[in-house]
C-alpha cells in the first residue's frame, strides 16, 4: 500500500468518525429541543384572575383567608388578611379531631360514651352516658352539631393523652406551623393563662385540603344541612342563595376565639379549558369575627364578583 493510499484511507476513517459524532450530537440536541418544546406547549393550571380595578373588601375579622384549589391540587390565594397570625380556633378543632379519628379508628369500631364525656360543656349531639356508637356514626353529632361530648368520647376511646399527641403529630406532618392542640373540643381553658387550641387561617386551609384528599367523607358529612336528629350549626350550609355547591365546613365560637368559620364551596364557574366535572373548589376561613356568617357571606360574594372564573 502506497503512502498516498494510507493517507486517503486515514482521512476517510476520520471523516466517518466525525460524521457519527455530529449525527449523534444533533440527535441529542433535537431530543432536548423536542422535550423543551413539549414542556412549553403544555399549559399550566391557572387560577381565577382578579378583575381590573377591584377593591378589596373590608372584612371585620381578626384573620381571613381564601384559597382556590385546582383539580390538580394547585393552590391559588385569592384573599388574605393576617393569614399567618396564630389565633384561638374554638370548634374548628373538630375537623382535626375527625381526621385523627378516621385515621386511627375503624369506622365500625365501638365508642362508649362516658359520664366524663357527657359532662363536657353543652349538650349538643343528644349523646348519653353508656351509649354505644360507632366511630363513623359519632362523626355526625361531632361535625353537624359541634358536640363537645362526641369529641371527648372519641379522644377517650384510646386515651385522651394519646389522642392529643396524635392530633399534634398530624399537625406537624401536614406542616401546620402555627397549629397546636390541648383538647379535642376547642373549648376555652377553665383556668386563665392556660394554653388553648390555636392555628392560623393559612394553616387551616392546608388542613382542609388534607382532609379533602385523605378523608373526603369528613367534608361530605359537614356539608349536610341536616341528618337524622342533627341540624348543621352552619346556617350557610343550610341556606345561602349561591349557585355554588357547599362541599363542607365547620363553625366555632367561644368567648376567647369569638366567631370562626370554615366554608368550602365548589368554584363558581368552569375556568377556561375545564369541563364542569373538572371544577376546583374554594376554601374560605375567618377567625375572630363578631358576626361570622355576615362576614363570610360578604367574603364569598366578593370573590364571586371580583374574579373572572
Amino acid at each position: 500500500m502506497t503512502r498516498n493510499t494510507k493517507i486517503f484511507l486515514g482521512a476517510c476513517i476520520a471523516s466517518f468518525a466525525l460524521w457519527l459524532f455530529v449525527g449523534s450530537s444533533m440527535t441529542v440536541l433535537t431530543d432536548r429541543f423536542s422535550s423543551t418544546a413539549a414542556a412549553l406547549e403544555k399549559p399550566e393550571e391557572t387560577g381565577p384572575e382578579l378583575k381590573p380595578g377591584v377593591l378589596y373588601p373590608d372584612i371585620q375579622t381578626k384573620s381571613a383567608f381564601v384559597m382556590y384549589v385546582a383539580p390538580d391540587n394547585a393552590r391559588h390565594v385569592l384573599f388574605a388578611k393576617e393569614a399567618e397570625q396564630k389565633l384561638p380556633i374554638a370548634s374548628l378543632t373538630k375537623l382535626m379531631t375527625a381526621l385523627v379519628a378516621m385515621q386511627f379508628y375503624g369506622p365500625e369500631e365501638n365508642i362508649v360514651v362516658s359520664l366524663r364525656a357527657i359532662q363536657e360543656e353543652g349538650d349538643q349531639g343528644e349523646l348519653f352516658e353508656g351509649q354505644n356508637i360507632t366511630a363513623h356514626d359519632i362523626l355526625y353529632p361531632l361535625l353537624l352539631e359541634s358536640s363537645n361530648d362526641a369529641a371527648a368520647a372519641l379522644a377517650e376511646h384510646k386515651g385522651t393523652e394519646t389522642f392529643m399527641n396524635r392530633m399534634n403529630q398530624k399537625a406537624v406532618e401536614l406542616g401546620l406551623v402555627q397549629t397546636s392542640f390541648v383538647n379535642p373540643t376547642g373549648l376555652d381553658p377553665k383556668d386563665p393563662g392556660t394554653e388553648f387550641n390555636v392555628s392560623s387561617t393559612e394553616d387551616l386551609a392546608s388542613l382542609v385540603v388534607a382532609i379533602k384528599n385523605e378523608y373526603p367523607e369528613i367534608l361530605d358529612i359537614s356539608a349536610l344541612p341536616k341528618f337524622g336528629p342533627y341540624t348543621n350549626t352552619d346556617e350557610l350550609a343550610r341556606s345561602n342563595g349561591w349557585k355554588t355547591k357547599v362541599l363542607g365546613g365547620k363553625t366555632g365560637w367561644t368567648d376567647l376565639a369569638k366567631g370562626s368559620l370554615i366554608l368550602v364551596l365548589q368554584s363558581p364557574e368552569s375556568i377556561e379549558g375545564q369541563s364542569p366535572g373538572e371544577k376546583g373548589y374554594v376554601v374560605y376561613i375567618i377567625l375572630g369575627a363578631e358576626n361570622r356568617f355576615q362576614e363570610m357571606k360578604k367574603l364569598v360574594d366578593w370573590t364571586h364578583e371580583a374574579y373572572a372564573w
